[in-house]
């Protein structure tokens, strides 16, 4: 009995001291960690990604991280994706599995195209890359709580037919994901 005690006290201490580690010294400095995630998200994506500023909008127990002026280019330098707020939003529940409470991207711009070769890109991030391509990226969204697109909008453009650009504005949807169940209401 006395170790179990013992056990959870250790345990206790360890999360107050994690819980004061992201306090005082994560959180006040968030937007020196902005070089870090760019450098890392550019690497998992295999594009440039920036980010203008990172700012934190504590909720108490577990701060929710705002990040501005997200970028994702295309190989060609062009604008892929274009995000002037990202709200990252944890709980305790979320942080010990490693993920993500709620993503709350509001007003992106994404550009979805065909080429006239036939390849599909979406954000700047080319889709049509064979059936051996790395799917690290969907499994990582499917594996998140809930994802909310607040006032998007989508350029569509067909190089392959020729068509003209067409736009698709005010875009609001939300994908939510269980453990044997994904919800997309648009």
């Amino acid at each position: 009995m006395r170790w179990a005690v013992r056990t959870v006290g250790v345990l206790l201490l360890l999360i107050v001291l994690a819980w004061s580690a992201l306090h005082w010294f994560i959180v006040p400095r968030i937007d020196a960690f902005r070089p870090r995630l760019e450098a890392l998200a550019t690497r998992a994506l295999g594009t440039s990604v920036t980010m203008g500023a990172l700012t934190v909008e504590s909720n108490g127990l577990v701060p929710q991280v705002a990040v501005r002026d997200l970028r994702v280019l295309g190989p060609e330098g062009q604008a892929g994706l274009q995000v002037p707020r990202v709200l990252v939003v944890f709980s305790v529940a979320s942080l010990l599995r490693g993920g993500l409470e709620q993503l709350v991207i509001d007003g992106a711009e994404v550009v979805l195209e065909r080429r006239a070769q036939g390849q599909w890109w979406l954000g700047g991030l080319e889709l049509s890359a064979g059936s051996s391509g790395d799917t690290r990226a969907a499994d990582w969204l499917f594996a998140q709580e809930e994802i909310v697109l607040r006032d998007a909008r989508l350029t569509w453009t067909d190089a392959q037919h020729g068509a003209p650009p067409v736009a698709f504005e005010r875009i609001d949807a939300v994908l939510r994901n269980g453990l044997r169940r994904h919800q997309w209401r648009v």
